[in-house]
């Protein structure tokens, strides 16, 4: 791979750290997102007392007998690139998963292009953990930290800083030409083993095998007493996963809360669940987490009466079932207990979450915008849920409880982004009885600053009381003007035209028409009621 001089974020001697525009292989890309998506993201997290539950014989799910059970290396999960044809820059890369930032020209890359050399294989991508050993001289055998990573990789300031990186890994998607990643699980390790010699700075991820009953007393050596981050627990023959790692904790303030049903198992005077923020430095918050769980029935009646309603909110969350979060004053502190952490969800898209501004004459809170952010896994509540000794000021429940837990950089202070507003092009809106049906048209007029927005957006929606779910709203979306009108002309007549294309489904009528063409969807006369508020 030969870089291009301005995809270069960081350089120190051979090393360099790039952004994911000078990958020229979309293959690579592809294979990180995919990887993360099917293998990675769908590994469950797991709360230490279920291996208890297994090894006494209590528990109703069992994970199998044939296990492949290694150390979670606190580090970055990256894609290894090799091809020895490449004679015009590096012939090897780290692609991280999270940003697809590339790494190159370390002395881990050397050693691996060295073993792969040996065995005689030319290109291949392998799975594995690029690490940070600690200690003076480095301990490669040591427990790493993730922060440590980020910040010798992002700023080195001496070559022993890139020289501490190492690799540890953990599984092979392809070899040569072939792709290898529908293999089973124990075929792709076996040639980890017969590949990656067990070396210092380079090795397989350790990892032994053994029945789900002796999960327990491993993770007993090599977490509770060895103080490694973790394990991680693959079934082979059924492609499922666990990642098993101590219940964490911090301390945040409760900014919203919804109590339960009449007629459910948490009445309608106690919290069914509560939203939490972390704050910055300037003194924002920052969403985090819906948590209801870990709270008995005496104490969500007393937490909720301590509850202060925010008078005018200007910011609506909803639950799962769909239910607005009541805003209130932050004013308590809650501990929060979690499984994991992280920055990008199962798609490979960055986490977004509110941040969020609190008016305290007011009483009011207000949307600033979405920011990248982390979800926790497995949320609950301490079993001390709140810190009575703690408020919630920039100290108690700062947002840098996160920080070095994932791959993010966090503000100082939140700025608002000034984003240019959308131009409505179409808006054609359809009436049967107590049904309506409404398409709107607009130019988002924001591609230009960021590449995941769409310049075209097509908005559908449906509204039946005779439903189960009354209303039903679907989007669809496209970069091509001419594409952008002509699906929104097939959609229309899909949804309210009858088989001719020429007239309106028996009985629907016209609402309402705005086109910004000069010759807008031709309406049959006779459905035009052109209603007027």
């Amino acid at each position: 791979m030969k870089l291009a001089p301005g995809s270069i974020e960081t350089s120190f001697g051979t090393y360099v750290r790039s952004k994911p525009e000078c990958i020229t292989d979309p293959d690579v890309i592809k294979a990180v997102d995919e990887y993360k998506r099917w293998v990675a993201q769908k590994f469950l997290a797991m709360d230490p007392g279920m291996l208890d539950d297994i090894k006494k014989g209590k528990a109703s799910n069992r994970l199998g007998e044939n296990l492949f059970v290694s150390i979670k290396v606190d580090g970055e999960f990256s894609l290894f690139v090799y091809d020895s044809m490449v004679t015009d820059g590096f012939k090897s890369y780290f692609c991280n998963s999270s940003s697809h930032r590339v790494h190159a020209g370390m002395k881990v890359n050397a050693e691996l292009e060295a073993i792969l050399a040996s065995k005689g294989i030319t290109s291949t991508m392998i799975c594995g953990e690029l690490f940070c050993a600690p200690g003076e001289p480095a301990d490669f055998s040591g427990r790493a930290r993730l922060f440590d990573l980020l910040r010798y990789t992002r700023n080195p300031e001496k070559q022993d800083d890139i020289d501490r990186i190492g690799f540890r890994a953990f599984d092979v998607i392809r070899v040569g030409q072939e792709p290898w990643n529908r293999k089973p699980y124990y075929e792709r390790f076996k040639w980890l083993k017969a590949t990656i010699p067990e070396m210092q700075r380079v090795a397989i991820i350790p990892t032994q095998i053994m029945k789900d009953v002796q999960v327990r007393d491993y993770y007993e050596q090599v977490v509770e007493r060895g103080g490694a981050e973790g394990i991680v627990i693959r079934n082979s023959e059924t492609g499922k996963g666990y990642k098993v790692k101590p219940v964490n904790t911090l301390d945040a303030v409760i900014i919203g809360a919804v109590a339960g049903l009449e007629g459910s198992r948490i009445p309608q005077d106690a919290l069914a669940s509560a939203l939490v923020a972390l704050r910055y430095p300037d003194g924002n918050y920052q969403l985090l987490s819906q948590v209801g769980s870990g709270l008995d029935d005496a104490t969500r009646k007393a937490l909720f009466a301590r509850l202060q309603p925010a008078d005018q909110p200007g910011y609506i969350a909803a639950t799962a079932d769909g239910r607005a979060f009541r805003l209130v004053k932050p004013v308590l502190v809650a501990q929060v207990n979690y499984l994991d952490i992280i920055s990008v969800n199962a798609y490979g898209n960055v986490v977004m979450q509110p941040c969020l501004k609190y008016d305290e004459q007011a009483n009011k809170w207000d949307l600033i915008e979405y920011m990248p952010f982390v979800r926790l896994i497995s949320p609950r509540f301490n079993e001390v849920p709140l810190r009575d000794d703690k408020t919630n000021n920039i100290n108690d429940v700062r947002v840098a409880q996160v920080e070095g837990l994932v791959d993010i950089n966090l503000p100082q202070a939140v700025v608002p982004t000034s984003v240019p507003k959308a131009t409505l092009l179409a808006r054609y809106v359809f009436e049967k009885g107590e049904m309506i049906r409404k398409f709107v048209g607009f130019k988002s007029n924001k591609s230009a600053i960021d590449r995941f927005y769409p310049e075209y957006v097509i908005y559908a929606m449906d509204f039946s009381t005779g439903r189960q779910e009354p209303l039903q709203r679907k989007a669809r979306a496209t970069n091509d003007e001419q594409q952008f009108w002509q699906m929104l002309e097939s959609w229309i007549k899909e949804e309210v035209f009858d088989k001719t294309g020429k007239s309106l489904t028996r009985g629907w009528g016209v609402y309402s028409q705005f086109d910004t063409r000069p010759e807008p969807i031709e309406l049959p006369e006779l459905a035009v009621k052109m209603k007027k508020k």
